[in-house]
């Protein structure tokens, strides 16, 4: 598309994910929404007693890791019209089924700063 720009990152993170990086886990999920004092309600509907977590199947966890009780999420991809690629986790109402997406990009800067102490 003419005049777009193609972005690759953002504060030097990859607006998607690439495999080079530890994987992305349920624990970091759910300690990012609780920091970040993301409703448990769903926007949508009367909800309000939380969100499903979109994880991979337990036979694509490293269980050699001891990670078993702490899952892998599911990445979903995502392309623009200009290119750029981006990858998210999403959290589901089970009520109505709204499906909320989290960019991966913001969990990665979140634990960067975690283990910088620069949140």
């Amino acid at each position: 598309m003419a005049g777009m720009r193609r972005i690759d990152n953002v504060g030097g993170l990859p607006l998607h994910e690439d495999g080079s990086a530890p994987p992305l886990r349920v624990n970091d999920l759910i300690q990012f929404l609780t920091d970040r004092k993301r409703s448990t309600k769903c926007p949508h509907c009367d909800w309000k007693g939380g969100w499903e977590i979109a994880m991979q199947d337990a036979a694509d966890n490293d269980e050699e890791q001891g990670e078993t009780a702490n899952p892998c999420l599911q990445i979903f991809r995502t392309e623009s019209l200009c290119g750029n690629l981006h990858t998210s986790t999403a959290v589901i109402c089970p009520n109505c089924g709204h499906f909320g997406q989290i960019a991966t990009y913001k969990l990665r800067q979140w634990k960067l700063g975690k283990e910088t102490g620069d949140e």
